[in-house]
């Protein structure tokens, strides 16, 4: 039994809804979230890494392979000399290899980059369901 100075017991916060804490749902809502983050990023990283191996495996068969680096010296001089057998300045010419000759660290920067680029265009697209 109550007397008058005794209020009964009625929590202000947590509320109560339906036998169920307002807390605990939104800590049940956390943890789904955080089971779907997780779960997305499972099935994401492997495809991003599988993306950059290839184009890495690639570039580092370039920059080591001593059979591919003879090649790519080869093909550096062959179009030096014919440049050079057309009369052209050496100053273009160097320009011109290095055009079509390009670093390959550049390569990675390139790739990086465009990989970059092409995943922030899909996220727009699907934020503004894009067909």
């Amino acid at each position: 039994m109550l007397m008058n100075d005794q209020l009964p017991f009625i929590p202000s916060t947590p509320i109560f809804q339906g036998g169920i804490v307002e807390d605990e749902r939104s800590e049940i809502s956390d943890v789904e979230e955080l089971k779907e983050i997780f779960s997305v990023l499972g099935k994401e990283v492997p495809n991003l890494l599988k993306g950059l191996m290839d184009p890495l495996k690639e570039l580092m068969d370039i920059l080591y392979n001593p059979e591919k680096v003879r090649e790519r010296a080869k093909a550096i001089a062959s179009f030096y000399r014919e440049l050079k057998d057309q009369g052209l300045p050496d100053e273009l010419i160097v320009e011109l290899i290095k055009q079509h000759f390009e670093n390959p660290m550049s390569l990675i920067k390139n790739i990086i980059s465009e990989r970059g680029r092409e995943e922030f265009e899909e996220e727009e697209c699907e934020e503004e369901e894009c067909d």
